[in-house]
């Protein structure tokens, strides 16, 4: 289907759906049950030297469904069949009504085959009793095996690195929780293995993304700290 001006978006109703904003690290979303998908057209991908891909897509929502808090870089478009689209670029149109994003499935574009849902606790009562709290669910991610360690103690940690979409602040507080309920645990300086003399002492190994169109790479264990 051809793409069109900024002005005739409602000749495509039969083809709007609904789709949640998400914004990494926030527990609230946002949500537009006007949004239109179209393909990157042969136009814009010409002469980007690789911006755009075919795993782009464009994205034209009424500026008024997210007014409460304008879409940013980064963002997260999840559409109606549960596809998650990061946003990489932004403009408005039709005198400033519409939102036209371009956005891009990372699941497709990096083969990730997995999720996991991030968590963090907190500690209350005497003796101090953890208790965990939903950060982000079902993240799409890829774990990959690292390296099997064993301590001093005997313990053995099973280092992995996860590789997802988005971009979070993990310290010792959090932890990542996979579909068969393995729980993996961030290597940083205030969670290490318990060998003092182990190179992962003192390791932050929560690599942040240096463009939104890559993934966050965090270093976990399956080792609980303590």
């Amino acid at each position: 289907m051809p793409d069109f001006t900024p002005d005739d978006i409602s000749q495509f109703a039969d083809d709007l759906q609904t789709i949640t904003l998400r914004r990494p690290g926030r527990t609230t979303d946002q949500t537009s049950a006007n949004a239109l998908r179209r393909r990157v057209s042969i136009r814009d991908r010409a002469g980007t030297g690789g911006v755009y891909t075919t795993h782009d897509a464009v994205w034209h929502i009424p500026t008024a469904d997210l007014a409460a808090d304008p879409p940013r870089l980064g963002d997260i478009i999840i559409d109606a069949d549960a596809n998650e689209w990061t946003v990489i670029r932004m403009t408005e149109q039709a005198a400033a009504t519409r939102w036209r994003l371009y956005a891009r499935n990372l699941a497709i574009t990096y083969n990730l085959d997995s999720w996991v849902n991030l968590e963090r606790y907190t500690l209350s009562g005497t003796p101090a009793v953890k208790t965990w709290h939903p950060v982000a669910a079902r993240v799409k991610a890829r774990v990959q095996p690292k390296e099997t360690k064993i301590y001093t103690d005997a313990t053995t940690a099973r280092l992995y690195k996860i590789y997802l979409v988005g971009d979070y602040d993990c310290d010792h507080t959090y932890r990542f929780v996979g579909p068969d309920a393995t729980a993996y645990y961030p290597i940083t300086a205030l969670s290490q293995a318990p060998d003092v003399s182990t190179p992962t002492r003192g390791q932050a190994a929560v690599r942040h993304r240096k463009r939104i169109d890559r993934l966050q790479e965090i270093t976990v264990t399956t080792t609980a700290p303590a």
